[in-house]
Protein backbone atom coordinates (compact mmCIF):
# COMPACT_ATOMS: atom_id res chain seq x y z
CA UNK A 1 0.00 0.00 0.00
CA UNK A 2 1.63 3.23 -0.91
CA UNK A 3 1.22 6.39 1.45
CA UNK A 4 0.23 9.54 0.01
CA UNK A 5 3.87 12.36 1.18
CA UNK A 6 2.67 15.84 2.09
CA UNK A 7 5.96 17.13 2.91
CA UNK A 8 4.95 20.60 3.71
CA UNK A 9 2.61 18.97 6.95
CA UNK A 10 5.54 16.85 8.00
CA UNK A 11 7.73 19.59 7.77
CA UNK A 12 5.42 21.28 9.98
CA UNK A 13 5.20 19.17 12.70
CA UNK A 14 9.62 18.01 12.37
CA UNK A 15 7.96 14.33 11.35
CA UNK A 16 10.83 12.47 7.94
CA UNK A 17 9.62 9.68 5.93
CA UNK A 18 5.99 9.21 4.77
CA UNK A 19 3.21 10.93 6.15
CA UNK A 20 -0.37 10.61 5.77
CA UNK A 21 -1.94 13.65 3.84
CA UNK A 22 -4.07 15.14 6.08
CA UNK A 23 -5.37 17.66 3.44
CA UNK A 24 -6.84 17.19 -0.15
CA UNK A 25 -6.82 13.35 -1.42
CA UNK A 26 -6.13 10.67 1.43
CA UNK A 27 -5.01 7.07 -0.52
CA UNK A 28 -7.36 7.78 -3.21
CA UNK A 29 -6.97 4.67 -5.03
CA UNK A 30 -7.36 3.19 -1.26
CA UNK A 31 -10.82 1.51 -0.70
CA UNK A 32 -12.09 2.36 2.68
CA UNK A 33 -13.08 -1.67 3.23
CA UNK A 34 -11.73 -4.37 1.30
CA UNK A 35 -13.55 -7.47 2.39
CA UNK A 36 -12.71 -9.68 0.53
CA UNK A 37 -9.04 -9.52 1.44
CA UNK A 38 -10.04 -9.67 5.04
CA UNK A 39 -11.59 -13.18 4.85
CA UNK A 40 -8.44 -14.15 2.73
CA UNK A 41 -6.41 -13.34 5.62
CA UNK A 42 -8.57 -15.48 7.57
CA UNK A 43 -8.76 -18.10 5.51
CA UNK A 44 -12.45 -17.48 4.85
CA UNK A 45 -13.91 -17.70 8.11
CA UNK A 46 -16.80 -15.65 7.61
CA UNK A 47 -18.21 -16.09 11.44
CA UNK A 48 -14.62 -14.81 12.63
CA UNK A 49 -14.96 -11.92 10.59
CA UNK A 50 -18.47 -10.90 12.27
CA UNK A 51 -17.21 -11.05 15.35
CA UNK A 52 -13.75 -9.46 14.35
CA UNK A 53 -16.57 -6.99 13.29
CA UNK A 54 -18.27 -6.60 16.55
CA UNK A 55 -15.06 -6.08 17.95
CA UNK A 56 -14.10 -3.43 15.84
CA UNK A 57 -17.52 -1.72 16.34
CA UNK A 58 -17.23 -1.46 20.47
CA UNK A 59 -13.68 -1.18 20.42
CA UNK A 60 -12.59 1.32 17.48
CA UNK A 61 -14.39 4.39 18.99
CA UNK A 62 -12.98 3.61 22.04
CA UNK A 63 -9.24 3.47 21.03
CA UNK A 64 -10.13 6.87 19.33
CA UNK A 65 -11.32 7.96 23.03
CA UNK A 66 -8.39 6.80 24.38
CA UNK A 67 -5.92 8.67 21.98
CA UNK A 68 -7.82 11.98 22.66
CA UNK A 69 -7.77 11.51 26.03
CA UNK A 70 -3.97 10.92 25.95
CA UNK A 71 -3.29 14.15 24.03
CA UNK A 72 -5.14 15.83 26.68
CA UNK A 73 -2.71 14.48 29.41
CA UNK A 74 0.62 14.59 27.16
CA UNK A 75 1.21 10.74 27.48
CA UNK A 76 2.57 10.34 24.22
CA UNK A 77 2.74 6.09 25.02
CA UNK A 78 -0.81 5.74 26.00
CA UNK A 79 -1.10 7.94 22.43
CA UNK A 80 0.73 5.55 20.76
CA UNK A 81 -0.49 2.03 22.49
CA UNK A 82 -4.06 2.92 21.41
CA UNK A 83 -3.39 3.95 18.08
CA UNK A 84 -1.42 0.70 17.60
CA UNK A 85 -4.32 -0.81 18.52
CA UNK A 86 -6.93 0.48 16.10
CA UNK A 87 -4.35 -0.23 13.30
CA UNK A 88 -4.35 -3.75 14.25
CA UNK A 89 -7.85 -3.79 14.49
CA UNK A 90 -8.68 -2.39 11.79
CA UNK A 91 -6.27 -3.96 8.97
CA UNK A 92 -7.54 -7.55 10.38
CA UNK A 93 -11.30 -6.84 9.25
CA UNK A 94 -10.18 -4.90 5.83
CA UNK A 95 -10.64 -1.29 7.16
CA UNK A 96 -8.01 -0.07 4.89
CA UNK A 97 -8.21 3.89 5.09
CA UNK A 98 -8.91 4.01 9.15
CA UNK A 99 -5.94 1.38 9.25
CA UNK A 100 -3.36 3.60 7.80
CA UNK A 101 -5.16 6.57 9.51
CA UNK A 102 -4.35 4.82 12.75
CA UNK A 103 -0.27 3.89 10.99
CA UNK A 104 -0.05 7.29 10.33
CA UNK A 105 -0.78 9.05 14.25
CA UNK A 106 1.15 5.62 15.85
CA UNK A 107 4.12 6.56 13.93
CA UNK A 108 3.84 10.23 14.80
CA UNK A 109 3.55 9.67 18.48
CA UNK A 110 6.68 8.05 17.83
CA UNK A 111 8.41 11.25 16.66
CA UNK A 112 6.08 14.13 17.63
CA UNK A 113 4.30 15.96 20.21
CA UNK A 114 0.84 16.67 20.97
CA UNK A 115 0.41 19.27 17.98
CA UNK A 116 1.26 16.84 15.45
CA UNK A 117 -1.09 14.16 16.70
CA UNK A 118 -3.73 16.42 17.58
CA UNK A 119 -3.45 17.44 13.47
CA UNK A 120 -3.95 13.94 12.74
CA UNK A 121 -6.81 13.10 15.47
CA UNK A 122 -9.50 14.21 13.00
CA UNK A 123 -8.23 12.22 9.68
CA UNK A 124 -8.32 8.99 11.87
CA UNK A 125 -12.20 9.83 13.13
CA UNK A 126 -12.96 10.48 9.95
CA UNK A 127 -11.58 7.15 8.86
CA UNK A 128 -13.45 5.12 11.40
CA UNK A 129 -16.79 6.73 11.21
CA UNK A 130 -16.51 5.44 7.50
CA UNK A 131 -15.31 2.34 7.73
CA UNK A 132 -17.97 1.48 10.77
CA UNK A 133 -20.43 2.64 8.08
CA UNK A 134 -18.84 0.12 5.37
CA UNK A 135 -18.52 -3.01 7.44
CA UNK A 136 -21.49 -5.22 7.52
CA UNK A 137 -24.63 -5.40 9.55
CA UNK A 138 -23.96 -6.20 13.06
CA UNK A 139 -24.05 -9.83 13.68
CA UNK A 140 -26.11 -11.28 16.84
CA UNK A 141 -24.48 -14.46 18.59
CA UNK A 142 -27.36 -16.31 17.40
CA UNK A 143 -26.03 -15.39 13.86
CA UNK A 144 -22.61 -16.03 14.41
CA UNK A 145 -23.67 -19.39 15.67
CA UNK A 146 -25.27 -20.49 12.85
CA UNK A 147 -22.49 -19.69 10.48
CA UNK A 148 -20.17 -21.48 12.84
CA UNK A 149 -22.05 -24.62 12.53
CA UNK A 150 -22.77 -24.50 9.25
CA UNK A 151 -19.23 -25.10 8.17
Amino acid sequence: MKLVHNNKVALHFGLTGPCLALQGTLMENTPVRDKEGALKKLAGREALLLKLENTFRRDGPRNVERMRKALGERNMDEAALASHKLKGEAETIGALRVGEAARAFHEAAGRGGPDALRALLPRVEEELEAALAALSPPAGRRALREEEDSR
